[in-house]
């Protein structure tokens, strides 16, 4: 059935495979099959598939938390001064949990204050956050459920197709924040107050009305649709990237009013 010693790539796996994957299993022989899938439930078929059978394997792969890309950030820069929580939370805010960019970004950190106290303003300046800054008023319009100045920005807004990987990375850090204070507590500003690293003052009315406005399960369903953005931008070509983003852009306004 198969020819010897190739390699085969199947992306977006799910519970509608498995009937397939089970009549070839026994004609696979030298070959090896990896499927790609997102968020496998419990119950899912395909999931019970792969960790019951002694002739394939499962990797879990767990995006990185705020606290665990902190720690990163904290081990990789210790003995450099001026390392405040508020530096170390322009650095998350700038990466979200994206560990490559992270990398790349403490790589340049580290040469640029090696003989100098790390300055708020400086930082900003180095790691191009204000620059970032058009990309997040659409983020938070979208997350509003503001379709009209959504469009607006849109259609105002340089998204740089370059960028794609620090746009999905601050759309998905903002998600998963949502996420954090709609679990916390049921009063939302106390929820607020007890994330860390502390968010920033000017940023708290725009993360009330969202958590307000957002429920687990379209979280959820926002953070589906980010992770198969990414599958999709990454096996697209530049001029496809910008086109994807805008789309995700207004995906995620339509889930913030959806009912």
């Amino acid at each position: 059935m198969f020819e010897n010693n190739k390699i085969f790539f199947l992306d977006n796996a799910n519970d509608k495979l498995l009937n397939f994957l089970e009549k070839i299993l026994p004609f696979v022989s030298n070959n090896k099959i990896f499927l790609y899938s997102g968020i496998l439930e419990k119950k899912s078929r395909l999931r019970n598939f792969f960790e019951k059978q002694k002739k394939v394997d499962i990797i879990p792969c767990y995006q990185d938390s705020q606290q665990t890309t902190k720690s990163l950030i904290v081990e990789s820069l210790k003995g450099y001064s001026g390392l405040s929580s508020i530096n170390i939370n322009i650095i998350l805010n700038g990466c979200g949990t994206d560990r490559i960019k992270l990398r790349n970004e403490v790589e340049k950190i580290k040469r640029y204050f090696e003989n100098k106290s790390i300055e708020k303003k400086e930082l900003l300046k180095l790691l191009n956050l204000s620059e970032n800054d058009n990309f997040n008023f659409v983020r938070d319009a979208a997350l509003n459920g503001d379709k009209v100045s959504t469009n607006k920005l849109l259609e105002n807004t340089n998204i740089e197709a370059e960028k794609s990987t620090l746009y999905l990375s601050s759309i998905a850090s903002r998600i998963s924040k949502i996420e954090e204070i709609i679990k916390n507590n049921d009063d939302v500003e106390k929820s607020i107050n007890l994330i860390k690293p502390p968010i920033f003052w000017k940023d708290k009315p725009n993360f009330i009305r969202q958590a307000n406005i957002w429920d687990l399960q379209r979280i959820k369903k926002a953070s589906n649709k980010i992770y198969d953005t990414e599958i999709q931008i990454k096996s697209n070509s530049i001029s496809s990237k910008k086109l994807l983003l805008k789309k995700l852009i207004v995906d995620i306004c339509n889930l913030a009013t959806a009912s």
